[in-house]
């Protein structure tokens, strides 16, 4: 089980994440690349699907799965998803059923995470 903490996101790591759009081609002007990016790990990491998403979040599907489409292949997305996995926004709880504070701040945590971001 994947478990996504967006508040973990520093100001400093929006720049980061605009970049890493630019650099794959992809420019958003109508929403923010970090809310690009938050729509693709609910899609990868919690198999949500577009629409779904877009019912939540109340935007049409279109834009994401657009941006989806053209950043799957690229090196730039596995870049973010480390990056996030580093940072500890996204981790990956195993069979853990008590999970405090000291084990989601652990590198063994962060570690695990990496392994089993590959093998997505």
């Amino acid at each position: 089980m994947w478990l996504l903490r967006f508040q973990n996101i520093k100001s400093s790591d929006y720049g980061k994440i605009t970049r890493l759009c630019k650099k794959s081609g992809f420019c958003p002007k109508k929403f923010s690349a970090t809310i690009f990016v938050k729509w693709i790990l609910i899609h990868i990491l919690l198999k949500k699907s577009w629409r779904k998403i877009a019912e939540q979040i109340w935007v049409p599907y279109l834009p994401i799965y657009q941006f989806y489409k053209r950043i799957e292949d690229k090196s730039e997305l596995f870049e973010m998803l480390e990056y996030f996995c580093e940072k500890k926004v996204i981790s990956y709880i195993w069979d853990e059923k008590n999970a405090n504070r000291e084990f989601l701040e652990s590198d063994e945590l962060v570690q695990k995470s990496l392994l089993q971001l590959k093998k997505l």
